[in-house]
C-alpha cells in the first residue's frame, strides 16, 4: 500500500467512527424536535381558544 492508500484508509476509519458517534446524537435531536413540534401545536390550539374567547368577550361588551 502506498501512502495515499493508507491515508484514505485512515480517513475512512475516522469517518466511520464519526458516523457511529453521531447516530445517537441525531436520534436525540429527532426526539427533541418532535417534542418541540408537539409543544408548538398545542400552543397554537391554546392561542386559538384564547383568541376566540377574547373575541366573544369583546363582542359581548359592545
Amino acid at each position: 500500500m502506498d501512502w495515499l492508500g493508507i491515508g484514505v484508509f485512515i480517513l475512512s476509519i475516522g469517518f466511520a467512527v464519526m458516523v457511529f458517534y453521531l447516530i445517537p446524537v441525531f436520534k436525540n435531536l429527532t426526539r427533541t424536535l418532535g417534542a418541540t413540534a408537539d409543544t408548538i401545536t398545542s400552543t397554537e390550539k391554546e392561542l386559538e381558544k384564547i383568541t376566540n374567547e377574547t373575541t366573544s368577550y369583546i363582542t359581548y361588551v359592545k
